[in-house]
């Protein structure tokens, strides 16, 4: 107990100022950085040349030579913030260690004067440097980031889908962090005895290499210990302590009121915990540097008393009023800046261009309908252009048996011939055109045919919701259209949907992998234990969170038509549904990603539902 009394010395000397100084450096770094890395990341998808990163974009996002021009940038000046932060707090070990007082302003300033070193060309490989001791330092920053930030379910596929590549990167890295952790000590050379990069390296060497088992075992103890707190403060103690009151009081409200009182109590404890993690990581660092470096006691005083003869002394009484003066000032701007950041997300001038569900996909209803003439080649275009996960479209049958895209029975509305579609040969409309009713803009836009549509899908790596509409004159209406899907191994990349629950059953005892959607105005009684049902699409106003949550326990997925509101597309995102069929698909993304912007509001609804 003695000897951890020992280890912690240099941490407990100048605790309020160490403290002071975190919680100014973060609001700074949530002031400043937070905004530039938005900025940056939506410039890269910019120059990218997308709108925004979906699952369908990421590839050529990653592929673009100007993503890794700006993420270099990134990590340029996050490594330049991170050595500000341990130069400032290297500095105020050294005072303890001379048993002296420091505050948070000279920490502050000090920590950024010795960071700015680094743009002489002896002290850039410091940044390198700083990227690689980082996961031994900062695993608590890396564990809060991955709590407060859901990473995106298409990211993450393709993390797995490429996961060798990327363990092999996460290795590669770990080598390189293990072969930095013999120069721990670098930052320290740097910072009190003022030498450069290489001159830092070669002296963190000298005394690392006797020690490096011991002292790297000692801090991936350190950051277990700190990120086993963390995950049981972030949610793992208040969901037992929710069960156990659950158990313990029947009254529900008063449940939901203790629940909440505890949950503001471990925020609190968490900030803390992520306030003094690296404080304490570092302190146990720069004892561990004094201990093995006699000589660091004799660091700079020459230079110190110098400093102190050439300037004009100031009264202690002096010196408190400037720092709280300075503090005063630097939380004041933290704070103004966070309030602007803040003000700029809630209404949408700050976001990232990043499309974040957990589950929904968005369908385009007969393409981008709203924008195109619909169930065209025209409007599926731009509907993958504008993102859609999914082209919803509907199939009909000629007199001939040839399928084409057509909703409507007849072909009066679109191409203006009075007749049904059973009624004439594929030759004849062929020659008709559906673009002019929508706007002059498309005249001549042909009706495409259900071959076209797919070859277009497979060359555009987008999904199809095939919707069934078949007709007293239709022969072998639902074989032929399987036997397409078949024929083009397209049967794991669409869903087929109908109205008529017995067009269900037949394409399931034809082909049973094929995905089926049973559409209806409202959903009641047991429609969720239909058997030749794998989902159900369900008239938007009519949806519920309870219907939600029925389908989810049998196993069906439940889709929502056609919804086109922001308000609604906000509700049915809260009440989780699978799908959204929508008329403009480019604006109900936007509203999805900007949605996800509202995370309190979301956890306040979701807790308040539950109980």
């Amino acid at each position: 107990m003695k000897a951890f009394g020992k280890k912690i010395r240099l941490f407990r000397r100048n605790l309020p100022s160490v403290i002071i100084f975190e919680i100014m450096y973060k609001l700074l770094l949530f002031a400043v950085f937070t905004p530039f890395f938005y900025a940056c990341f939506n410039f890269s998808i910019s120059v990218a040349g997308i709108g925004f990163l979906t699952p369908k974009t990421l590839k050529r996002y990653l592929l673009s030579p100007s993503t890794y021009v700006i993420a270099f940038c990134l990590l340029f000046v996050f490594a330049l913030l991170f050595l500000m932060h341990i130069s400032a707090l290297i500095y105020a070990m050294e005072a303890s260690y001379r048993k002296e007082r420091t505050n948070s302003v000279y920490m502050l300033f000090k920590g950024c004067a010795n960071a700015l070193r680094v743009f002489n060309v002896r002290n850039i490989g410091m940044i390198g440097y700083c990227i690689l001791i980082f996961p031994l330092v900062g695993s608590v920053i890396i564990t809060g980031y991955l709590f407060s930030a859901k990473m995106p379910e298409f990211i993450i596929a393709f993390l797995i889908n490429h996961r060798f590549f990327v363990a092999g990167v996460i290795i590669v890295y770990f080598i390189l962090g293990i072969f930095v952790s013999r120069r721990i000590f670098a930052v320290n050379y740097f910072t009190i005895y003022k030498m450069d990069f290489k001159e830092s390296m070669q002296a963190s060497k000298r005394i690392g290499r006797r020690h490096v088992v011991g002292l790297t075992i000692g801090l991936i103890l350190l950051n277990i210990v700190f990120i086993v707190g963390l995950i049981l403060l972030e949610g793992t103690l208040i969901s037992l302590i929710a069960k156990v009151l659950r158990r313990m009081i029947s009254y529900k409200k008063l449940v939901f009121v203790i629940t909440v009182v505890i949950q503001i109590g471990f925020v609190f404890l968490y900030m803390l915990v992520s306030i003094v993690a690296i404080p304490f990581i570092y302190s146990y660092i720069c004892h561990r540097f004094y201990e093995w470096d006699q000589d660091a006691l004799y660091v700079n005083v020459k230079e110190i008393k110098e400093r102190k003869r050439k300037h004009k002394p100031i009264t202690e009484e002096q010196k408190n009023r400037r720092n709280r003066i300075t503090t005063i000032v630097v939380v004041v701007i933290s704070i103004i800046l966070n309030g602007l950041y803040i003000h700029l997300a809630v209404n949408k001038k700050m976001n990232l261009n990043m499309y974040r569900p957990n589950r929904v996909s968005v369908a385009a209803h007969r393409g981008d309908s709203k924008n195109a003439p619909e169930n065209t080649m025209a409007a599926f275009r731009l509907a993958v252009e504008n993102q859609a996960d999914v082209i919803e479209l509907d199939v009909r049958q000629t007199r001939d048996g040839k399928y084409i895209i057509m909703h409507d029975d007849s072909l009066k509305r679109t191409t203006g011939l009075d007749r049904k579609v059973g009624e004439v040969n594929y030759e004849y409309i062929k020659k008709l055109e559906a673009g002019s009713y929508f706007s002059e803009e498309y005249r001549g836009e042909p009706i495409p045919t259900l071959e076209e549509v797919l070859e277009f899908a497979i060359e555009n790596d987008i999904e199809l919701n095939i919707e069934l509409k078949p007709a007293y004159t239709d022969q072998n209406y639902e074989e032929g259209i399987i036997a397409l899907l078949e024929q083009y191994d397209f049967v794991s990349s669409c869903v087929v949907a109908s109205s008529d629950y017995d067009v269900l059953r037949k394409v399931k005892e034809i082909n049973s992998d094929v995905k089926t959607v049973y559409i209806v105005h409202i959903a009641f009684g047991g429609v969720g234990e239909l058997e030749y049902a794998d989902a159900v699409s369900v008239r938007y106003n009519y949806i519920s969170a309870n219907l939600v949550k029925n389908m989810h326990k049998q196993g069906k997925d439940i889709y929502a038509w056609t919804v086109n509101g922001e308000k609604m597309i906000k509700n049915l995102l809260l009440m989780d549904v699978d799908c959204i069929v929508t008329d403009n698909p480019y604006n109900t993304k936007d509203v999805i990603y900007n949605a996800n912007d509202t995370i309190l509001s979301d956890w306040l609804g979701t807790l308040i539902d539950e109980y």
